[in-house]
């Protein structure tokens, strides 16, 4: 019988992920209570395309954190690094906005 070992590095890179994740959502927290008030000057199409990010942001974040310890205790290391990476996506894409509309 193999016993598949894991890589070093994999347990401490979840933990970190995982904490970077719950930080992340209580972040998200003060934009998910205000998001409604982006419609306080009318309906856009930019309006709904923020709030839906921000309402899907954790949902995309919990379940790529919940797939990389899927792929941790099943002893998946591509599987674990994949559910991290989508975790991360959300961070991602907020940091571009970010510097985007508030650096250029």
């Amino acid at each position: 019988m193999t016993v598949s070992r894991r890589p070093r590095w994999l347990l401490p890179f979840l933990a970190g992920t995982t904490l970077l994740v719950a930080a992340g959502l209580l972040a998200n927290l003060g934009a998910m209570v205000m998001s409604p008030m982006i419609f306080d000057s009318g309906e856009t199409s930019g309006g709904w395309a923020i709030f839906i990010a921000i309402w899907t942001a954790p949902f995309v974040a919990l379940i790529g954190i919940l797939v990389g310890w899927i792929g941790f205790v099943r002893h998946r290391t591509g599987l674990s690094v994949a559910g991290a990476a989508v975790a991360g996506i959300p961070a991602a894409i907020g940091v571009v906005f970010y510097s985007w509309v508030y650096l250029t």
